[in-house]
């Protein structure tokens, strides 16, 4: 449906459909893990900035149902790997 959707105040990466859900997907993306995992990087303020953006696209959608999810993407340089990880349905509040 979207990427990157911007707001003055916030930001989301990926709007999507599942079914009359709308899904509101954070894609960090770690080259090391000497920050955490990307998923530790969304944090309270973060996930703050992601529910004001979703207030303001709201305006232009009829949602049911609002399902945060984050996608976590680790690349290894030196063996030209990836480690994909899809973590469904994050608690916000």
């Amino acid at each position: 449906m979207s990427r990157n959707f911007f707001v003055k105040g916030g930001e989301i990466d990926i709007i999507a459909r599942q079914g009359n859900d709308l899904v509101v997907i954070e894609v960090k993306t770690r080259a090391s893990l000497v920050y955490g995992f990307g998923e530790e990087a969304v944090d309270a303020r973060k996930l703050h900035r992601m529910r004001y953006a979703l207030t303001q696209y709201h305006v232009l959608f009829k949602i049911r149902y609002v399902r945060f999810d984050i996608i976590s993407i680790e690349i290894d340089r030196m063996r030209m790997t990836s480690k994909i990880r899809h973590i469904k349905d994050i608690q916000t509040s």
